[in-house]
């Protein structure tokens, strides 16, 4: 085998996830979370939250950004600790509600 092909069968999920159109709402994301993040779990809790989430929305937007500033971080994340700080536009604060 050689070594460009290698290298690509490295990132076959990665190219399979940028080939493929992004969701257009809650109810997509939802449906594909397992394939558009594979090293994101996400609780039970949050599904009525992404699912209500409409298309021209701004919050549907910002989410699927985050999830995917996520994903990225997590698909290469390596240490014992979680730095919430590489994440863009991540505080780590808690908004009270």
């Amino acid at each position: 085998m050689h070594a460009a092909q290698t290298h690509l069968e490295l990132h076959v999920d990665w190219l399979r996830r940028k080939e493929r159109p992004p969701p257009s709402n809650g109810c997509e994301l939802w449906a594909d979370r397992g394939s558009l993040f594979p090293n994101l779990d996400f609780c039970e809790s949050v599904e009525t939250q992404i699912i209500a989430l409409r298309a021209n929305e701004p919050r549907f937007r910002a989410a699927l950004r985050a999830l995917r500033d996520l994903q990225t971080y997590c698909e290469s994340w390596t240490t014992a600790n979680f730095d919430i700080h590489r994440l863009s536009g991540a505080s780590g604060k808690v908004n009270p509600r």
